[in-house]
């Protein structure tokens, strides 16, 4: 985040400059510090979002900070091996968009 950002005007910079989408609301859903390094102390905080567009494969555009990107349907995304606190969130954001 920049000096004086909100969570939700960083994720929305945020998103847009590493993927190319729009993000229309987003709304919190869990977070913790991850990291040991006093100097670059490192929060994760995740996001349920709805995006102005229907993402597709061909539209991701992903900057040199990343290797890959791939969309995945909330079916798939359960049956992937993730660590249990990724899992954890998955889940409460499922919960967040079934409500």
């Amino acid at each position: 985040m920049k000096s004086g950002e909100g969570w939700i005007e960083g994720l929305t910079r945020e998103v847009f400059e590493e993927s190319g989408f729009q993000i229309r609301n987003a709304a919190w859903v869990s977070g913790w510090s991850n990291g040991h390094d006093p100097k670059k102390p490192v929060f994760k905080g995740f996001f349920v979002c709805q995006l102005n567009c229907k993402p597709k494969k061909s539209q991701i555009l992903i900057s040199d900070e990343h290797v890959k990107g791939k969309f995945f349907s909330l079916k798939e995304v359960k049956g992937l091996a993730l660590p249990q606190e990724y899992a954890r969130v998955i889940n409460l954001a499922a919960q967040k968009i079934s409500a």
